[in-house]
């Protein structure tokens, strides 16, 4: 479905850029990361997968960011860019992600919040994205157009690094206020009297 409604998208602008007087009209495209926010159903998605043996299958590179923004910072991003004056005809294009924090630091954060810390094993794409493809094939029946080798290949082939992120915040006039660990345990359904101490999860993570 993702795929489906990005090039619905690009449609969309096409048409957009094509009709009369299109300098009249300002186009901004987000393109945000997965979205985080309370009780989600895997906050590790496209991140890890949980193995039996207290093994965590990693999924890209423990030092590769992860593609996620909390919920909240998103929404007041988008805000910040529609408070933004009015520019007729521009066309800008943002990448909306947390501008910190590594796939390691979320294995570790979300090990500490369950009570269930696990050794995460990254397997590499060359292993992982045929098998996906595999398992794409197999469940083409029960689940036609379930896309699973692209999503896993998007795991490894998304570098944050080359992508302007800070263009978003800037634009947006705001700074991040949920980081990683936050994040993380804002997203778990845990319930405890008293929320336990931030782990320490790099100089990155906050």
């Amino acid at each position: 479905v993702h795929p489906q409604s990005q090039v619905v998208a690009d449609r969309l602008v096409t048409e957009t850029r094509r009709r009369p007087n299109p300098a009249k009209t300002e186009i901004t495209i987000v393109r945000a990361g997965m979205g985080y926010g309370r009780s989600m159903a895997n906050p590790l998605a496209g991140t890890a997968v949980e193995a039996p043996g207290g093994l965590l299958l990693g999924l890209g590179r423990p030092d590769q960011r992860v593609p996620y923004i909390h919920a909240h910072d998103l929404a007041s991003g988008l805000l910040g860019l529609l408070d933004a004056p009015v520019r007729p005809g521009a066309l800008s294009a943002f990448d909306a992600f947390m501008p910190s924090a590594t796939k390691s630091d979320l294995v570790r954060a979300h090990g500490y919040f369950t009570g269930r810390p696990r050794r995460a094993v990254w397997v590499p794409g060359i292993m992982m994205v045929p098998l996906a493809r595999l398992a794409e094939l197999a469940l083409s029946r029960s689940r036609p157009g379930n896309a699973l080798g692209y999503k896993v290949a998007r795991y490894y082939d998304l570098e944050l690094d080359r992508l302007p992120v800070s263009r978003f915040w800037e634009a947006a006039a705001i700074s991040e206020r949920i980081g990683l660990v936050a994040a993380v345990r804002e997203a778990l359904p845990l319930h405890r009297e008293r929320p336990p101490p931030v782990p320490a999860c790099g100089p990155r993570a906050h």
